[in-house]
């Protein structure tokens, strides 16, 4: 089992996440976790910049909505590096001493309250 702990900002703590990311084994160190999380966020937001620049001025000169091909490639990007992005917090929690298992409390709470919205509304009035 390899370790990988390194303690600069570096383009290898990001490659070394891509690299593993259906490796839901071992540790990752702080500033791995914390490098790959920055940039993924920052890339993420200057997306989303671009995006709303772009549609925005689509919608001003043609006076029509623009095609979702523009929103697909933000979520491609989102959906790719998602997964690199879970199996780095499963590491970075065990190298905690945290159970990998809390990794799932966001999808818990989407999961309860979609279940939730199927029950009947009960009727609260007296």
């Amino acid at each position: 089992m390899y370790h990988f702990k390194s303690n600069s900002f570096s383009m290898k703590n990001i490659k070394y996440i891509i690299v593993n990311t259906f490796n839901f084994r071992g540790v990752t160190g702080r500033k791995a976790y914390w490098s790959y999380l920055l940039v993924y966020y920052i890339t993420l937001f200057i997306l989303a910049g671009i995006l709303g620049v772009v549609t925005g001025r689509y919608q001003k000169i043609n006076n029509i909505q623009p095609n979702g091909l523009l929103f697909t490639d933000v979520y491609v990007y989102y959906s790719i590096l998602l997964l690199p992005m879970v199996s780095a917090t499963v590491r970075r929690l065990r190298d905690a001493g945290l159970s990998p298992w809390l990794v799932l409390v966001p999808v818990l709470n989407v999961l309860l309250s979609l279940k939730a919205s199927k029950k009947e509304a009960r009727d609260l009035r007296n």
